[in-house]
């Protein structure tokens, strides 16, 4: 049976695959083919590989109950012939060295697998082996089961498969799934995304990437604020709202009108974000540790280590840390920055909604503690970011105590000068805003939301709010939003102003509707948002029409006929930064080093980092 797709198969594709094959003829025939008999006998040797670019043997079985570990095995239903079918199968290949050999996995447990992350863990492992023994290129998941009310699973398990692959040193194999055309509850654009690709699984484009679509296509460019904080961008169906020169500019203005400590550059600056999936991207936007300025830190913030909680055989529950970076010395090159610059700062940043449960018991904390003195101490580090998400009221609670006990246990340790920080957005409901204060060295605000456009009553041009709803106030600007946070009791000196260097990028639908874009730009790979470096290419290759989303100069915007962007440019990073000064405020958060124009595509390397942290420090020198 040969099957041929055009749209049926939502693929989740590496870079580097996701642009080669323009034309795909897909052929599946099922594993129960080889058990014919008579004249509709079926063999390997009958597949007509010249005519297809993908065959997919379906399929691979689950075995939950198997007793090797891990927990499960994956089960070749023709293992018990005289000759191995996926020898055959694999055999292929001679005949048409171009064909991609594509496995099918097709089990009723595939869902329960999803919804466990040891068992996630377990299926990857044992696809990566079996795949490498038979030479295969992908794997094709049969999703259809309903009994799971949301399929969170199902995404968290593709991400992770493609994460498993790149760790494994198989960035081009696929991973792809079979469903029904009327499937329920899906969020096709976040199955389908591939507008950017440095931030391989995650829902934005960074900005170096989408400076470049900019500069490509016909882009017209505008804001979602009259104070110029919101840029967006659209072309043609795309829009995007993202962050230019200006808007990160005006940021840093508005921190230094506030007297903030500081602004806070996600993910480069006073203090520093680096993602290390950033040192996984290969080819052009390939980032080194090596890359970062550090003469333009005080504090960088390498995100993130990863958090687990595993079960031994007593049923107590273990912290684990888990450290993408050991093979290639990741770490040790972070630690040795401090060779270059001495005084520079270096800290671990957690982002996993695992700290909540981590922080509510005590023995949990305490082994967390245990092992980030551990860690800290191996590699000289100087702090570590948390990121607060919004995890309810009962567990916030039991992350004040992981932040007291923190700082208590750093102090007997021997360390009273480590950091302990967190990574907050601007408009989280339900904080203790003086407590925070008081427990932590410094509290990183995010200051900006995301800044979709909407028509309004006979609208022909959309429209995009950069205003805060902080607790019970409403419309607040992020001067406003950030008097707020002070006037509730949290030192100005102890806030900094975090700004992403990214363009979220909208789609503008026919008649006035607004999708989010998850396919506009290639940096970063992993999510619906564009970096800076490929945005303003993008806006320099095309028409676009800039304008603003406030009156503030913080939220330029930009659209192109179809497309809508709202990001930050130098002059809202610049604003930005002056906001900073002037609210008093500890610094700026450069949100992300790998994000901003570091290859100078658009102009000298580091525009916006160079903004926001020019304008912070030069009215701090003032």
């Amino acid at each position: 049976m040969c099957r041929v797709f055009t749209g049926f198969i939502l693929a989740v594709l590496a870079a580097s695959n996701a642009f080669v094959e323009a034309e795909r003829v897909v052929c599946s025939f099922t594993s129960a083919a080889v058990y014919r008999r008579g004249e509709y006998a079926f063999q390997m040797t009958d597949i007509p590989v010249s005519l297809c670019t993908h065959v997919v043997y379906d399929r691979l079985a689950i075995d939950l109950y198997s007793k090797v570990t891990p927990y499960f095995t994956l089960t070749n239903p023709d293992a018990d012939e005289p000759l191995d079918e996926f020898e055959k199968f694999s055999a292929l290949k001679r005949t048409n060295p171009q064909l991609k050999l594509i496995i099918c996995l097709r089990s009723i447990f595939i869902a329960q697998v999803a919804s466990e992350p040891d068992q996630r863990r377990a299926l990857i492992e044992s696809l990566i082996q079996f795949m490498s023994t038979y030479n295969l290129d992908g794997v094709e998941l049969f999703w259809a089961d309903e009994r799971f009310k949301s399929e969170e699973s199902l995404y968290q398990l593709l991400e992770e498969v493609k994460s498993g692959f790149r760790a494994a040193g198989h960035p081009t194999w696929e991973v792809t799934i079979l469903i029904d055309i009327d499937h329920r509850g899906l969020d096709h654009a976040r199955l389908c995304r591939t507008f950017c690709t440095l931030t391989e699984d995650r829902p934005f484009c960074s900005y170096i990437e989408l400076c470049r679509s900019f500069n490509e296509g016909d882009w017209t460019m505008g804001w979602d604020d009259t104070a110029g904080l919101a840029p967006h961008a659209f072309s043609s169906s795309w829009w995007i709202a993202y962050e230019n020169e200006a808007s990160v500019g005006r940021k840093g203005e508005i921190a230094r009108e506030k007297g903030l400590a500081g602004v806070y550059a996600v993910t480069l600056d006073m203090d520093d974000y680096r993602g290390n999936s950033a040192a996984e991207r290969t080819g052009e936007y390939a980032f080194e540790i090596t890359d970062i300025p550090v003469s333009l830190c005080t504090h960088i913030v390498y995100d993130s280590l990863k958090l687990a909680i595993d079960v031994d055989s007593n049923d107590t529950p273990n912290i684990l840390l888990a450290n993408p970076d050991v093979a290639v010395g990741g770490w040790r090159k972070f630690a040795a920055l401090k060779s270059i610059k001495p005084e520079l700062k270096l800290l671990i940043g957690i982002r996993n909604p695992l700290i909540a449960q981590a922080a509510s018991e005590s023995d949990q904390r305490k082994a967390l503690i245990e092992l980030l003195i551990e860690y800290m101490s191996e590699y000289k580090l100087d702090g570590v970011d948390l990121f607060w998400g919004g995890y309810g009221i009962q567990s916030e609670q039991s992350l004040y105590l992981l932040v007291e006990e923190l700082k208590s246990s750093f102090r007997a340790a021997g360390h009273p000068t480590w950091e302990v920080a967190i990574l907050v957005a601007i408009d989280h409901e339900g904080i203790d805003h003086a407590r925070l204060g008081r427990l932590l060295d410094f509290v990183n605000i995010i200051g900006a939301g995301e800044r979709k456009p909407k028509y309004g009553n006979n609208s022909t041009m959309p429209s995009a709010n950069a205003l805060f709803d902080v607790d019970d106030q409403t419309n607040m600007t992020l001067n406003g939003a950030l008097q707020y946070w002070i006037d509730k009791g949290c030192p100005a000196d102890k806030i900094l102003l975090v700004v992403f260097f990214i363009a979220e990028v909208f789609q503008l639908k026919k008649p006035n509707t607004v999708q989010t874009q998850m396919t506009y730009c290639t940096v970063p790979e992993d999510g619906p948002f564009c970096a800076y470096i490929e945005m303003c290419q993008k806006f320099n290759e095309s028409d676009w029409t800039m304008g603003w989303d406030d009156t503030e100069g913080l939220a330029p915007h930009a659209f192109q006929t179809d497309y809508w962007a709202a990001y930050e440019n130098e002059a809202s990073v610049g604003r930005k930064g002056e906001i900073a000064r002037e609210k008093g405020l500890a610094g700026v958060y450069a949100v992300a080093l790998d994000l901003d124009d570091y290859r100078g595509k658009c102009g000298p390397a580091y525009p916006l980092l160079k903004s926001l942290s020019g304008s912070y420090r030069q009215k701090a020198n003032n």
